[in-house]
C-alpha cells in the first residue's frame, strides 16, 4: 500500500490475535467454593434478608453466603481484601448489598448481587464499620464505624462521594432507615438519635461532605438504658420507631422523637429486633425469641426454642417425639444458647435466626400456633485447630466422613453427602455427631454478657480450652485427641457416637501432633505424640496405651510427627520436625517388645518446619516452611532433593501441606490467609484461593478427590470442588489407569496458551455419568490438528470417517453446543451429582432463586411431624396472648405541637433552643459501658492469637523445674514433668546433694581468691557473720577512694604491701586451711577494706604500700601538692 501523499510503500501489520491467552482463567477463579459450613454473625448488623426473594444473607469469614432458604443451597461473593466482613444489608429492592469490614483502612463495599462483583468502594473508616443500611430511595448508604471511630457517614454510592459526616459521642450499635426514607435512627449505649438527610440545593453539590443534622430522642426514665436493637415501622406502622434495651425492654418513639410506650420481654436481656407489616419479633436470652403485634405491642407468641446445649445428635432423631437427651444432663435444667440475630422474610413468611454457639436456625411462621421448624444447621463456634478424613477402609461411618476439632471442646463428625446414611438427626443433617472435652460446656457459645452483670465468660484465646489436634487409627475404630493443656484423650469410635475410654496426662503444654503408626499386622501398633514442650512420647496401643519411650532431640516445640514403613518389610521408621529449624530421622530396632527408636540422621535447616506429609511411594517426606518454599527429603539419605515455592503470594510463612491420596497434587495454607494447589512433580501452581478471614489451620482432600476442604481460625469449613481435569487425574490413578497426559504435554511444549486442559477421549466413551467433558474455547485449526491425530485410533478408515462437523464461533456457542451433545446421548447425572451440580451452578452463574421455585425436598416441615412445634396451652413455658403489660410513657413536658423535622432548615431553626435530653445529669451506670455482645475487638484479639501461636513455636523451651515463675511442675504428673525431674523417692536425697556440692564449690572457689589476696564478692553467710566495725567500713573501696588517703598505718608486724604478702605466699609452703582462717579473721579493718577492693584499686594500692617510706613521702607530697592546689 502507498502513501498517497509521498508514493513511498506503507507496511501495514495486521492486529496480532491472542489466541487462548485472553480466555485463560485466572488462578483465583480454577477452583470454586462450594459449600460454607460456618458462620461469622456477631449481632443483627450481619444478618439480612432480600424483601423481594426472602435471600438470607450472613457472613462466613471474608465470604458473603446468600443463602436460599427455600431451596437450602448457597451462593457465595468473595472478599478479595481479606478483611472480615462484620456487617451488610440488602437494598430495598434486592439487586445490591452492602457490607462493612474490620481492620486496618476498612472499606464500605456495594455488591452486585446478580453479577456477584463489587460495584463500588467507600474508605472512609479507620478501624472498622459497625452497621450499613440502604436507604428507600437507593440514593444513600450510611455506615456506623466502631467505638474508636465514632463517625457516621453517608455516601452517595453511585457518584462515590461522601455528602454527609458527623461525630456519635456513644457506642453506637445498630441502624435503621425510615420508610420514607427522610431520616435514619442509631442505637447505642444511652443513645437513640434521629439523623435528617434532606439538604438544599446549596449544599447537595459541595465537594466536601456537610455537617450531618441530627436530634436525640427524648427517653424519659429511660435514658440510662443501653440501647442494642433498633427498625423503623413499616406499613400503618410507619411513624413509629422500635427499640429494645439490653435490661428487657421493647420501646417505642413517635414521629416526634418522643418515647411513647413500652413493654417487658419478661427475659434476662434482649439482643436483636426485626419488624414486619403485621409482625414483630424480638430475640432474647436463653433462646427466647417473642412475637408482638407492632401497631399496640400486643404479645402474639413465643417462637420454640433451638436444640439445648450439650446435645447428643446421634439420638435426636426425632423418632416417637422424644425429647432431645443432653450429654451428661443430671437434674439441671437444660441450657439453650441466647439469641444475637434474627431476620424476618415477609413474602415466605420465615424468620431466620441465628444464636450466640453459631447455629442456624430457620423457623416457618405463617401460622404461630402451629410453628415449624425448616433448617437448621450446627456449627463450630471457635477456632478450629485440625481436620481429619475417617479411613477408606473403616466400616463404622460412611464414606466420605471427617471430622474437625476446635478451641470449643468438642470434636465434630460430618458427612456431606446425604443418600449415605439413612437415618439423620433432625438439628443437621450434615453433623453426624459431637463428642464434648468439657461437661461443663464452658467454651461451647461466644463471650456474652447478661444484662445485670460486666463479667464476660471470654477465655477462648487467652485460656487453655480447646482441643488441638487430632487422629484416626488405620483401622478407623480408635480416635486420639490432644488438648492445650497436654493431656491425650482415646475414643472408640461407633456408629452412633464415640465413648472415652482412656484419658493421658502427657505434656506439660498443648499437644501439636499425633500420629499413628499403622495397623498392628503391618508391624506397627505405636501412637506418637508432640508438643510445645519439645518432646515426643510413644505409646503402646496394643497395651492400652501404655508409655513407652520418650523422645528429646528436638531443642523447641514439635510441629508434625510422621511413620514411614522402611525399604525391608516390616521395619520402621519415624520423622518428626521442630520450630528449630530440624528434622530428625529416626529407625525402629524391633525386640521381643515394642519398637524402640534411635536417631538415624538430624538435618538442621536455615527456617522453621511446620508440617510434613510423606508421598506415595514412602520415599520422600514433604516440609512446609517458613520462606514459603516446600522442600522434598529423601528418606533414605535425609538430604533435601528438591524445593519449590509453596506460595505465590510473596508475604506470610507456609504453615500447612496435604497430598491427595494419589501423591499427584498437593495444596498448601500461608498465613496471607490464601490457600494454593500445585502439581507434586513439577511444582507448578495450577489454582490459588481465598476467602477465610484467619489462618487456615487445616487441609484435606476428600478421598473421591473431587474436592478440598480447609478450615481456619475464623470457625469456618469451606468445601472447594477442584477443577474436573484435576479430580479425573485422581480418579484414574485410583483406580490403577493412569490417564493419558497429552494435555499436559502440549501445554508445556506449545507456545500457545490452553486456556482448559483437554480430556483425552470422546464424551461419548466416558466411564462414569458424575463427570462432564467439554472441548472449551480452542480456535479451529487446533481442534483440526487434534481431529487429524485421533482418526488412525479409529477403527474405520479415514475415507468413512464423516467430515468434522463445523462449530460455532464464540466461547459461550461452544460449550453450550458441548453441554447440549452430553444430554442427548442420554448421560445424566445421579442424583447426587445434580445437586451438587446445581448448587456449582448456582455459585457460579448470575442466576436468581426465583420465588416460584419449588420446596427443597430436604425440608422439614414436609412429612415431617416431629419438627413442628405447637404452642402449648398449659402455660408452662409459654404466656399466653395479651399476658405482657404495655407501659404508657409519663412525660407532662410533652408538647404536641412539636412538628417532625424534615429538613435542615427546620433543624437550624431549633438547633439552640433545645437540648438533648439524653445527655441529663443522671449519673452514668459504669456496667452500660460495657454490654455487648457484639466486639470488634474479638476480631483483631483472634488474628493476634492466631498469629501468636505460630510464631511463639520458635520461642527456646524453659523446663518446667527450671521455671521461676507459674505453677510447680509436681502440681501436675505429666510425662513430661516426670522426664524433667528426678524419682519421688530420691528427690529430697538428691536436692541436699546438690546443695553440698554447691557450698563445697564455693568454699574452693573462696580459698582460691583468699590465696590470691583480694575478694570478688561476699556471700550472705559472710555478711552476716562479719562484726559490725567491718559494716561501718564501705566494702568496695574505689581507687580514688585509696589515692586519696596520706597515709597508711599498719602494725609493726603487718606493715608490708598486700602483692608483696602474695609473693611470700607463693615461695613458702601452703599453710594449713585452720591458719588461713585465723589470719583471716586477725585483718584489721582497714585490710579488710583492701581484701575487698576492686582488683585494680588493689593494684595502685600495692604499689603504693610497697615502700613505707616512699608511700608516706609521696602521700605527703602529693597532699600537700593538694592542699597548695585548693588554696586557703
Amino acid at each position: 500500500m502507498e502513501d498517497p501523499c509521498s508514493g513511498v510503500p506503507r507496511l501495514v501489520r495486521a492486529p496480532a490475535l491472542k489466541r487462548g491467552r485472553a480466555d485463560a482463567t485466572p488462578l483465583s477463579e480454577r477452583v470454586k467454593l462450594e459449600r460454607v459450613l460456618g458462620l461469622t454473625v456477631t449481632s443483627s448488623a450481619a444478618l439480612d434478608c432480600d424483601p423481594s426473594s426472602g435471600l438470607v444473607a450472613y457472613p462466613a469469614g471474608c465470604v458473603l453466603v446468600l443463602y436460599n432458604t427455600r431451596k437450602n443451597r448457597q451462593q457465595h461473593i468473595l472478599n478479595a481484601s481479606k478483611k472480615t466482613i462484620t456487617c451488610l444489608a440488602f437494598s430495598w429492592d434486592g439487586k445490591y448489598l452492602a457490607t462493612g469490614e474490620c481492620g486496618h483502612q476498612p472499606h464500605v463495599r456495594i455488591w452486585d448481587v446478580a453479577e456477584k462483583t463489587q460495584a463500588a468502594e467507600f474508605p472512609g473508616h479507620k478501624f472498622g464499620v459497625t452497621c450499613v443500611a440502604f436507604s428507600p430511595n437507593l440514593k444513600y448508604v450510611v455506615s456506623v464505624g466502631t467505638q474508636h471511630d465514632m463517625v457516621v457517614n453517608v455516601w452517595d454510592w453511585r457518584s462515590n462521594t461522601k455528602l454527609a459526616s458527623n461525630k456519635v459521642s456513644a457506642k453506637v450499635k445498630a441502624v435503621s432507615f425510615s420508610s420514607g426514607g427522610h431520616y435514619f435512627v442509631t442505637v447505642g449505649n444511652r443513645h437513640v438519635k434521629f439523623w435528617y438527610l434532606e439538604y438544599s440545593r446549596g449544599t447537595k453539590y459541595k465537594p466536601e461532605p456537610v455537617p450531618l443534622m441530627g436530634r436525640s430522642a427524648i427517653l424519659g426514665d429511660q435514658r440510662n438504658n443501653y440501647f442494642c436493637g433498633v427498625a423503623c415501622g413499616r406499613g400503618d406502622c410507619q411513624g413509629s420507631t422500635f427499640a429494645i434495651t439490653r435490661s428487657g425492654l421493647l420501646c417505642e418513639f413517635n414521629s416526634r422523637r418522643l418515647l411513647d410506650k413500652w413493654v417487658e420481654l419478661r427475659s434476662t436481656c434482649a439482643n436483636c429486633i426485626t419488624v414486619g407489616r403485621d409482625c414483630l419479633f424480638v430475640g432474647c436470652a436463653d433462646g427466647v425469641v417473642r412475637c408482638f403485634s407492632p401497631s399496640t405491642l400486643h404479645f402474639l407468641a413465643t417462637l420454640p426454642r433451638p436444640h439445648p446445649l450439650g446435645l447428643d445428635l446421634a439420638l435426636a432423631t426425632g423418632v416417637g417425639g422424644a425429647p432431645p437427651v443432653v450429654v451428661g444432663g443430671g437434674s439441671t435444667p437444660p441450657r439453650h444458647p441466647h439469641t444475637v440475630a434474627v431476620c424476618f422474610d415477609e413474602v415466605h413468611r420465615r424468620l431466620t435466626c441465628v444464636y450466640n454457639d453459631h447455629s442456624l436456625f430457620v423457623w416457618d411462621v405463617g401460622d404461630l400456633k402451629r410453628i415449624g421448624k425448616c433448617h437448621s444447621y450446627l456449627f463450630h463456634s471457635a477456632c478450629i485447630w485440625g481436620i481429619e478424613n475417617y479411613p477408606s477402609n473403616g466400616d463404622l461411618l460412611p464414606a466420605g466422613t471427617f471430622l474437625t476439632c476446635s478451641s470449643d471442646d468438642t470434636i465434630r463428625v460430618w458427612n456431606l453427602d446425604r443418600a449415605t446414611a439413612g437415618s439423620r438427626n433432625i438439628y443437621c443433617p450434615e453433623l453426624l455427631s459431637i463428642l464434648y472435652m468439657d461437661p461443663n460446656l464452658t467454651f461451647i457459645c461466644d463471650a456474652d454478657v447478661q444484662g445485670g452483670s460486666s463479667d464476660k465468660v471470654d477465655t477462648t484465646y487467652d485460656g487453655k480450652n480447646g482441643v488441638r489436634c487430632l487422629c484416626i487409627s488405620p483401622n478407623g475404630k480408635q480416635l486420639a485427641s490432644g488438648d492445650r493443656t497436654g493431656n491425650i484423650r482415646i475414643h472408640q469410635l461407633q456408629r452412633t457416637g464415640a465413648q472415652e475410654v482412656c484419658k493421658i496426662e502427657a505434656h506439660d503444654s498443648e499437644v501439636l501432633c499425633l500420629e499413628y503408626s499403622g495397623p498392628p499386622e503391618e508391624g506397627g501398633r505405636l501412637l506418637a505424640s508432640g508438643s510445645r514442650d519439645r518432646f515426643v512420647h510413644l505409646f503402646d496401643v496394643e497395651r492400652e496405651y501404655a508409655f513407652q519411650q520418650t523422645l528429646d532431640d528436638h531443642s523447641s516445640s514439635i510441629t508434625a510427627v510422621r511413620f514411614v514403613r522402611d525399604s525391608p518389610p516390616g521395619t520402621l521408621q519415624m520423622i518428626s520436625c521442630g520450630a528449630d529449624k530440624s528434622i530428625v530421622f529416626r529407625k525402629a530396632q524391633q525386640g521381643q517388645g515394642p519398637p524402640a527408636f534411635s536417631r538415624k540422621h538430624h538435618v538442621v535447616g536455615k527456617s522453621t518446619l511446620y508440617d510434613m506429609e510423606v508421598d506415595s511411594s514412602q520415599e520422600n517426606v514433604l516440609a512446609a516452611c517458613q520462606d514459603r518454599q516446600v522442600r522434598v527429603y529423601a528418606l533414605a539419605s535425609g538430604k533435601n532433593t528438591r524445593c519449590f515455592r509453596g506460595s505465590p503470594a510473596e508475604e506470610g510463612t507456609l504453615i500447612k501441606v496435604a497430598l491427595d491420596p494419589t501423591g499427584t497434587y498437593l495444596a498448601t495454607s500461608c498465613t496471607d490467609k490464601t490457600l494454593a494447589l500445585y502439581e507434586y512433580s513439577t511444582g507448578e501452581c495450577l489454582a490459588s484461593m481465598l476467602g477465610h478471614s484467619e489462618l487456615v489451620t487445616g487441609l484435606r482432600f476428600s478421598h473421591d478427590g473431587r474436592h478440598l476442604i480447609s478450615v481456619s481460625g475464623d470457625s469456618c469449613i469451606f468445601v472447594w470442588r477442584l477443577p474436573p481435569e484435576v479430580s479425573q487425574v485422581i480418579s484414574s490413578n485410583q483406580a490403577g489407569v493412569p490417564l493419558p497426559t497429552t494435555w499436559q504435554d502440549a501445554r508445556r511444549s506449545s507456545s500457545v496458551a490452553v486456556a482448559r486442559p483437554l480430556v483425552s477421549g470422546s464424551p461419548q466413551e466416558e466411564s462414569s455419568p458424575e463427570y462432564r467433558f467439554t472441548l472449551g474455547p480452542l480456535p479451529s485449526w487446533a481442534k483440526k490438528q487434534m481431529m487429524e491425530q485421533q482418526q488412525p485410533a479409529n477403527s474405520k478408515p479415514p475415507t468413512v470417517a464423516p467430515p468434522p462437523v463445523p462449530q460455532p464461533r464464540g466461547r459461550w456457542a461452544q460449550r453450550f453446543d458441548a453441554a447440549r451433545s452430553i444430554f442427548e446421548n442420554g448421560k445424566e447425572l445421579s442424583c447426587g451429582g445434580a445437586r451438587e451440580g446445581d448448587s456449582s451452578s448456582a455459585a457460579s452463574g448470575s442466576i436468581r432463586m426465583e420465588d416460584g421455585d419449588a420446596e427443597d425436598e430436604h425440608s422439614d416441615t414436609e412429612g415431617s411431624g416431629g419438627v413442628l412445634y405447637p404452642v402449648p396451652q398449659d402455660g408452662n413455658g409459654a404466656e399466653p396472648v395479651g399476658s405482657f403489660r404495655v407501659t404508657e410513657a409519663d412525660l407532662p413536658r410533652r408538647r404536641p405541637h412539636r412538628r417532625v423535622y424534615n429538613s435542615t432548615s427546620d433543624l437550624q431553626s431549633e438547633a439552640n433552643s433545645e437540648d438533648e435530653d439524653s445527655s441529663s445529669t443522671a449519673e452514668l451506670r459504669p456496667l452500660s459501658m460495657c454490654v455487648s455482645t457484639e466486639n470488634l475487638d474479638k476480631l483483631g484479639q483472634r488474628e493476634h492469637f492466631m498469629r501468636a501461636n505460630y510464631e511463639s513455636l520458635e520461642q527456646p523451651v524453659t523446663p518446667p523445674s527450671l521455671a521461676s515463675a507459674g505453677p510447680s511442675p509436681g502440681t501436675r504428673s505429666s510425662l513430661s514433668a516426670r522426664h524433667h525431674r528426678p524419682e519421688p523417692s530420691s528427690l529430697g536425697s538428691g536436692s541436699s546433694r546438690r546443695r553440698e556440692e554447691m557450698a563445697q564449690a564455693l568454699n574452693q572457689a573462696r580459698q582460691k581468691l583468699n590465696a590470691l589476696g583480694w575478694c570478688s564478692s561476699k556471700s550472705s553467710g559472710d555478711l552476716l557473720s562479719a562484726n559490725l566495725e567491718e559494716n561501718l567500713i564501705r566494702r568496695t573501696a574505689s581507687m580514688t577512694d585509696i589515692s586519696a588517703r596520706r597515709r597508711l598505718t599498719y602494725s609493726s608486724g603487718d606493715s608490708v604491701g598486700l602483692w608483696s604478702q602474695q609473693q611470700q605466699q607463693q615461695q613458702q609452703p601452703q599453710q594449713p586451711q585452720q591458719q588461713q582462717q585465723q589470719q583471716h579473721q586477725s585483718l584489721t579493718p582497714m585490710q579488710g577494706m583492701l581484701r575487698s577492693a576492686s582488683l585494680g584499686a588493689l593494684h595502685m594500692a600495692g604499689r603504693r604500700v610497697a615502700a613505707p617510706v616512699q608511700v608516706s613521702d609521696d602521700s605527703s607530697s602529693s597532699s600537700d601538692n593538694e592542699s597548695a592546689a585548693k588554696g586557703p
